[in-house]
């Protein structure tokens, strides 16, 4: 039961969802923006070993990459590091490694997912196909520059394409807030990547992912609703408060989700509608 009375959402965010619009609370997007934030730098650190060991034959990374590496060493007092060799320590090594690599790990996520989300193919792409649209003339890359010679742009994409396919996106699919737009972003058998519009129904705060349509709550979780029409839209159960477009469970409780929930990171799940 709801023991607040519920006040106006007086202040809303125009957003695009399959060329239509819609008008979403701005503390739900905050949060959806802030938790995309912290998934997609994850996505950064397990891309930049990976992009390091497909490069490591090259003498360089990329333009200036051993300057930064050489920088960071510095910095964080890394003994017997030499640009022509390995450190002596392995987490040291792996921890200047990933540094070094990171401003190409992040122009290639980027990269890939603007692309998806701005070009929202209706077919799934394989990881060639994703690396290529974002080097087309419909890609959407940052402004950076990914710190590679042209010529292994496309190697490196493919490369980052695959991993976000293998391990962040994951088979439950990943919600994200991507250039002012709420998407899903899924994989489709097994090796191909596709990305929906979705319209945003709540983000429900909970340890752990679904296995079931239903999902436990527990005493302090919250639900941030999308915009004031949402909540006739899903079941929710056990003692509770609104304040706003907050629900905050004052004990134990239930909600049930349905097939359309996605995790933005861990202890946060989009429910929303295609």
């Amino acid at each position: 039961m709801s023991t607040v009375e519920s006040s106006p959402m007086t202040v809303v965010e125009s957003v695009r969802v399959d060329s239509t619009s819609i008008r979403l609370s701005p503390r739900f997007v905050e949060s959806f923006e802030r938790g995309s934030d912290r998934i997609l730098h994850v996505m950064y650190d397990e891309v930049a070993p990976v992009l390091s060991e497909s490069f490591q034959d090259l003498l360089e990374g990329g333009s200036g990459q051993l300057d930064v590496l050489s920088r960071v060493a510095e910095l964080v007092g890394l003994s017997g590091f030499a640009v022509d060799g390995p450190l002596d320590n392995a987490d040291d090594e792996a921890f200047a490694q990933r540094v070094a690599w990171r401003s190409t790990a992040r122009w290639a996520v980027l990269g890939l997912l603007w692309t998806l989300a701005e070009r929202c193919p209706a077919e799934s792409w394989s990881p060639n196909d994703w690396a290529e649209a974002v080097l087309d003339e419909g890609g959407v890359k940052p402004r950076s520059k990914s710190g590679l010679p042209g010529e292994d742009e496309h190697m490196a994409l493919r490369i980052v394409a695959e991993q976000l396919l293998g391990s962040s996106i994951g088979q439950r699919g990943r919600a994200l807030w991507l250039r002012n737009l709420p998407v899903v972003v899924e994989v489709r058998d097994e090796a191909e990547v596709a990305v929906s519009g979705v319209r945003p129904l709540a983000l429900v705060e909970a340890a752990g992912a679904p296995s079931a349509p239903e999902i436990a709550l527990k005493k302090g979780n919250r639900i941030l609703l999308a915009s004031e029409d949402v909540e006739e839209r899903f079941d929710l159960t056990g003692e509770r408060e609104r304040i706003d477009d907050i629900f905050t469970m004052l004990d134990d409780g239930e909600i049930r989700l349905g097939d359309s929930s996605a995790p933005v990171v861990s202890g946060l799940l989009l429910l929303y509608e295609r």
